[in-house]
């Protein structure tokens, strides 16, 4: 339900189930939001991957992602604000990770001008490949 308010709010419709969110890696489908905007590849060599979202859903799409990651086998190992850190077990006995992250322009709020309509302005969702992370226990 939330999933299908969240589409009709951003304008787009169910998005397709053939794209997934670091295909090969972590598979997560899209559940929100726009994915056009990735997958990425940063100079350090990260893969990353992401969903556009207006600014006035952001929360609610982190979190929906948050849970999906959960569901996913990931556990939450910590993070603050705007980077969630999901870690889960290799088959080696090691540990890889995912970041999640919100990124916006939360300044445009403080600027003179500002109008409701900018919350509409497109924000992103970050999930961020992390193949080789220090295991720790769960967050509580």
């Amino acid at each position: 339900m939330i999933a299908s308010l969240l589409a009709l709010i951003l304008g787009v419709g169910v998005q397709a189930p053939e794209r997934t969110l670091l295909p090969g890696y972590a598979d997560l489908p899209v559940i929100a939001g726009d994915p056009a905007c990735g997958p990425l590849a940063a100079e350090d060599g990260t893969e990353t991957d992401c969903v556009t979202v207006p600014l006035e859903t952001i929360n609610e799409v982190f979190y929906e992602y948050v849970g999906l990651l959960e569901r996913s086998g990931w556990r939450f190992t910590g993070g603050a604000a705007v980077v969630f850190y999901f870690q889960r077990d290799r088959p080696d006995g090691g540990c890889e990770g995912i970041d999640l992250a919100a990124m916006a322009d939360f300044e445009m709020l403080e600027r003179p001008g500002f109008k409701p309509e900018d919350m509409r302005f497109p924000s992103m969702i970050m999930f961020m490949k992390r193949p080789e992370v220090a295991c720790v226990a769960e967050a509580s």
